[in-house]
C-alpha cells in the first residue's frame, strides 16, 4: 500500500507495517493534517491512497486519530458497526418475533395501569432490539496498546480501513511500546502512519522514518 501528496512528500510505501513522518516545520505538518482530515471528512484533497495500483477513497479507507486519550468519537464507530454486524450475521428471527411480542404485552399493561392516555413504539426492528442489549467492546485493558489493536481491528475488519494515521502518537508512547505496536501491527497486517512533530529517536526494525526538517529538506 502506498500513500503520496506531491505538495507535501514523496511516496510512502507501507513494506513495514509503521511508517513514521517527522514534519519539524510547525506551518507545513499543521497543513498536512489539515488537508488530511479535510479530505477524509469531505472526500475532496489530493492525497493518493493506492493498494496494488488500484487507487482506494481516502475518507472510506483511512480514518486520522489526533489524540489516543479522547476515543469516543471511535468507540461510537466501532460500537455502531459491531451492532451492524450482528444484525446482519444474527438469523435468529424466531426468538426476536418473541421478543417483540413481550415487548407489546408489556407496553399494554403499561398503558392499562397508567391514569394518563399512552400511546408508544409498537413496531420495532432488529437494530432496535440490538441496540437494547448495548452492544461495544470490551473495555478492560491492561494498556493503551490493547486498547487500540482492538478498535483497530474492528475498523480494519469491519469498517475495511486500511490506512490508521495518528497524530503525535510518540508524545504518548515509549520506543518499546511502540516497537510492540509495530510487531503486532505487521503480524496482523495493519497499516499505521505516525505523523510527528519531534524525532523522539524513534526507531526499530519494525519502523521505518523520514524526516522533513524546518527547511523543508528531506532527511
Amino acid at each position: 500500500m502506498k500513500i503520496v501528496n506531491y505538495k507535501y512528500f514523496d511516496i510512502i510505501n507501507f513494506e513495514q507495517s509503521i511508517q513514521v513522518l517527522v514534519v519539524e516545520n510547525l506551518l507545513l505538518f499543521r497543513s498536512i493534517v489539515s488537508s488530511l482530515k479535510f479530505q477524509i471528512n469531505e472526500k475532496v484533497g489530493d492525497f493518493i491512497l493506492s493498494d496494488k495500483d488500484e487507487i482506494l477513497d481516502l475518507s472510506k479507507h483511512a480514518i486520522l486519530i489526533t489524540d489516543i486519550y479522547n476515543l469516543e468519537s471511535i468507540a461510537k464507530q466501532v460500537k455502531t458497526k459491531v451492532q451492524q454486524n450482528l444484525e446482519k450475521n444474527c438469523d435468529e428471527d424466531e426468538i426476536f418475533t418473541d421478543i417483540f411480542i413481550r415487548l407489546n404485552e408489556l407496553g399494554d399493561k403499561l398503558v392499562v395501569s397508567s391514569s394518563y392516555s399512552l400511546i408508544y413504539k409498537q413496531e420495532l426492528s432488529k437494530m432496535e432490539i440490538i441496540k437494547l442489549l448495548d452492544f461495544q467492546l470490551d473495555y478492560s485493558y491492561e494498556t493503551e496498546i490493547e486498547q487500540l489493536i482492538d478498535y483497530i481491528d474492528v475498523l480494519k475488519d469491519i469498517c475495511k480501513i486500511k490506512l490508521f494515521i495518528f497524530v503525535g502518537l510518540g508524545d504518548y508512547m515509549t520506543e518499546d511500546e511502540l516497537i510492540e505496536l509495530a510487531k503486532i501491527a505487521d503480524y496482523k497486517g495493519i497499516k499505521i502512519l505516525m505523523l510527528e512533530r519531534n524525532n523522539h529517536g524513534i526507531q526499530g526494525e519494525y519502523l521505518n522514518k523520514r524526516i522533513i526538517d524546518k527547511d523543508l529538506c528531506v532527511i
